[in-house]
Protein backbone atom coordinates (compact mmCIF):
# COMPACT_ATOMS: atom_id res chain seq x y z
CA UNK A 1 0.00 0.00 0.00
CA UNK A 2 1.68 3.36 -1.00
CA UNK A 3 0.25 6.73 -1.15
CA UNK A 4 1.79 9.40 -3.09
CA UNK A 5 0.96 12.67 -3.49
CA UNK A 6 0.12 14.24 -7.48
CA UNK A 7 0.76 18.03 -8.32
CA UNK A 8 -1.66 20.76 -6.81
CA UNK A 9 -4.28 21.74 -8.97
CA UNK A 10 -7.44 23.29 -8.59
CA UNK A 11 -9.62 20.27 -7.98
CA UNK A 12 -9.68 16.66 -6.09
CA UNK A 13 -11.68 14.88 -8.25
CA UNK A 14 -10.43 11.93 -9.62
CA UNK A 15 -8.17 11.96 -12.87
CA UNK A 16 -6.54 9.66 -15.40
CA UNK A 17 -3.37 10.03 -13.99
CA UNK A 18 -5.19 7.96 -10.45
CA UNK A 19 -5.88 5.32 -12.48
CA UNK A 20 -2.71 4.61 -14.27
CA UNK A 21 -1.02 4.86 -11.21
CA UNK A 22 -3.30 2.59 -9.54
CA UNK A 23 -2.93 -0.02 -12.08
CA UNK A 24 0.92 -0.07 -11.69
CA UNK A 25 0.78 -0.62 -8.29
CA UNK A 26 -2.13 -3.24 -8.62
CA UNK A 27 -0.28 -4.90 -11.35
CA UNK A 28 2.95 -5.09 -9.71
CA UNK A 29 1.04 -6.31 -6.33
CA UNK A 30 -0.47 -9.11 -8.46
CA UNK A 31 2.74 -10.61 -10.16
CA UNK A 32 4.43 -10.68 -6.44
CA UNK A 33 1.36 -12.06 -4.81
CA UNK A 34 1.20 -15.81 -3.68
CA UNK A 35 -1.74 -15.69 -5.92
CA UNK A 36 0.25 -15.33 -9.35
CA UNK A 37 4.08 -15.06 -8.38
CA UNK A 38 4.56 -18.76 -9.76
CA UNK A 39 2.41 -18.99 -12.49
CA UNK A 40 3.38 -18.65 -16.56
CA UNK A 41 2.15 -17.92 -19.81
CA UNK A 42 1.46 -21.75 -21.08
CA UNK A 43 -0.48 -22.60 -17.36
CA UNK A 44 -3.94 -23.28 -17.18
CA UNK A 45 -6.16 -19.84 -17.99
CA UNK A 46 -7.49 -18.29 -14.90
CA UNK A 47 -10.87 -16.11 -15.57
CA UNK A 48 -11.13 -13.18 -12.59
CA UNK A 49 -14.69 -11.58 -13.40
CA UNK A 50 -15.10 -8.05 -11.70
CA UNK A 51 -18.62 -8.54 -9.85
CA UNK A 52 -18.94 -6.18 -7.44
CA UNK A 53 -18.02 -2.25 -7.61
CA UNK A 54 -18.77 0.10 -4.65
CA UNK A 55 -18.06 3.84 -4.40
CA UNK A 56 -17.61 5.44 -0.71
CA UNK A 57 -16.16 7.88 -1.91
CA UNK A 58 -17.26 12.06 -1.75
CA UNK A 59 -17.24 11.62 -5.38
CA UNK A 60 -20.80 11.74 -6.91
CA UNK A 61 -20.24 8.91 -9.33
CA UNK A 62 -23.46 6.92 -11.38
CA UNK A 63 -23.03 3.11 -11.14
CA UNK A 64 -21.93 3.25 -15.08
CA UNK A 65 -19.12 5.82 -13.44
CA UNK A 66 -17.78 3.72 -10.76
CA UNK A 67 -18.02 0.31 -13.52
CA UNK A 68 -15.95 3.02 -16.09
CA UNK A 69 -13.35 3.10 -13.35
CA UNK A 70 -12.67 -0.40 -12.48
CA UNK A 71 -12.57 -0.89 -16.82
CA UNK A 72 -10.06 1.21 -17.44
CA UNK A 73 -7.94 0.02 -14.16
CA UNK A 74 -8.34 -3.30 -16.26
CA UNK A 75 -7.42 -2.38 -19.39
CA UNK A 76 -4.70 -0.31 -18.20
CA UNK A 77 -1.68 -1.38 -20.06
CA UNK A 78 0.61 -2.71 -16.75
CA UNK A 79 -2.42 -4.76 -15.74
CA UNK A 80 -2.81 -5.93 -19.48
CA UNK A 81 0.86 -7.07 -19.68
CA UNK A 82 1.30 -8.80 -16.17
CA UNK A 83 -2.05 -10.59 -16.94
CA UNK A 84 -0.24 -11.87 -20.54
CA UNK A 85 2.93 -13.06 -18.55
CA UNK A 86 0.19 -14.99 -16.23
CA UNK A 87 -2.27 -16.11 -18.54
CA UNK A 88 -4.40 -14.26 -16.42
CA UNK A 89 -8.27 -12.48 -17.90
CA UNK A 90 -10.24 -9.97 -16.22
CA UNK A 91 -13.38 -9.60 -17.16
CA UNK A 92 -17.09 -7.63 -16.69
CA UNK A 93 -20.24 -9.26 -16.51
CA UNK A 94 -21.87 -9.26 -19.94
CA UNK A 95 -24.72 -6.61 -18.41
CA UNK A 96 -21.99 -4.41 -17.38
CA UNK A 97 -20.03 -4.28 -19.98
CA UNK A 98 -23.51 -3.51 -22.04
CA UNK A 99 -24.22 -0.68 -19.02
CA UNK A 100 -20.67 0.70 -20.27
CA UNK A 101 -21.24 0.97 -24.25
CA UNK A 102 -24.40 2.87 -23.95
CA UNK A 103 -23.07 5.37 -21.47
CA UNK A 104 -20.40 5.77 -24.15
CA UNK A 105 -17.55 4.46 -22.12
CA UNK A 106 -15.88 1.97 -24.23
CA UNK A 107 -16.28 1.07 -27.90
CA UNK A 108 -19.26 -0.87 -29.11
CA UNK A 109 -17.10 -2.85 -31.36
CA UNK A 110 -14.71 -3.95 -28.09
CA UNK A 111 -15.58 -6.98 -26.34
CA UNK A 112 -16.03 -8.32 -22.99
CA UNK A 113 -17.31 -11.59 -23.84
CA UNK A 114 -15.85 -14.45 -21.78
CA UNK A 115 -13.81 -16.79 -23.58
CA UNK A 116 -13.24 -18.57 -20.07
CA UNK A 117 -15.38 -20.30 -17.81
CA UNK A 118 -14.84 -17.97 -14.29
CA UNK A 119 -12.56 -19.73 -12.17
CA UNK A 120 -11.99 -16.42 -9.62
CA UNK A 121 -14.51 -13.54 -8.50
CA UNK A 122 -12.87 -9.80 -7.71
CA UNK A 123 -14.71 -6.69 -6.23
CA UNK A 124 -13.60 -2.84 -5.83
CA UNK A 125 -14.23 -0.39 -3.17
CA UNK A 126 -12.91 3.21 -3.71
CA UNK A 127 -13.24 5.31 -0.56
CA UNK A 128 -12.08 9.14 0.28
CA UNK A 129 -11.39 11.08 3.18
CA UNK A 130 -11.13 14.83 2.46
CA UNK A 131 -9.79 17.64 4.87
CA UNK A 132 -10.17 21.84 4.12
CA UNK A 133 -8.46 23.88 5.99
CA UNK A 134 -7.54 28.14 5.22
CA UNK A 135 -4.25 29.06 4.71
CA UNK A 136 -5.13 32.64 4.32
CA UNK A 137 -7.45 35.54 6.03
CA UNK A 138 -9.76 32.21 7.69
CA UNK A 139 -10.79 31.77 3.93
CA UNK A 140 -11.63 27.75 2.87
CA UNK A 141 -8.82 27.58 0.36
CA UNK A 142 -7.03 24.32 0.77
CA UNK A 143 -8.51 20.88 0.02
CA UNK A 144 -7.08 17.53 0.08
CA UNK A 145 -8.79 14.05 -0.78
CA UNK A 146 -6.84 10.99 0.20
CA UNK A 147 -8.64 8.16 -2.24
CA UNK A 148 -8.30 4.79 -1.40
CA UNK A 149 -9.09 1.67 -4.36
CA UNK A 150 -9.63 -1.68 -2.11
CA UNK A 151 -9.48 -5.06 -4.48
CA UNK A 152 -10.22 -8.23 -3.16
CA UNK A 153 -9.82 -11.66 -5.10
CA UNK A 154 -11.57 -14.65 -3.87
CA UNK A 155 -11.44 -18.43 -5.89
CA UNK A 156 -14.40 -19.85 -7.03
CA UNK A 157 -16.35 -22.36 -5.46
CA UNK A 158 -14.32 -21.96 -2.31
CA UNK A 159 -14.58 -18.11 -2.10
CA UNK A 160 -11.32 -18.42 -0.25
CA UNK A 161 -9.82 -15.36 -0.16
CA UNK A 162 -6.95 -15.38 -2.39
CA UNK A 163 -5.48 -11.75 -2.64
CA UNK A 164 -6.43 -8.54 -1.74
CA UNK A 165 -4.69 -5.17 -1.80
CA UNK A 166 -5.11 -1.00 -1.06
CA UNK A 167 -4.01 1.97 -3.18
CA UNK A 168 -4.06 5.31 -1.83
CA UNK A 169 -2.83 8.58 -3.15
CA UNK A 170 -3.75 12.05 -2.28
CA UNK A 171 -4.97 15.08 -3.95
CA UNK A 172 -4.42 18.50 -3.34
CA UNK A 173 -6.40 21.58 -4.95
CA UNK A 174 -6.12 25.15 -4.03
CA UNK A 175 -8.07 28.28 -4.36
CA UNK A 176 -11.27 29.80 -2.91
CA UNK A 177 -14.80 27.95 -2.86
CA UNK A 178 -16.39 30.44 -4.59
CA UNK A 179 -14.00 30.13 -7.47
Amino acid sequence: MACTCTTLRSTTRLAHDDLEQVSREMAQSLATSDFLAQRRPDDPPVAIVIDHVENLSSDVLTVSEQWMLVARVRSALPIRTMAETKNVHFLLPPERWKMLVDAGYVAPEASATPLHRATHLMSARLRSLHRAGARIHKITDVRAEVYSFAFQIVALPSRELVWSDTFEFKREARGVVID
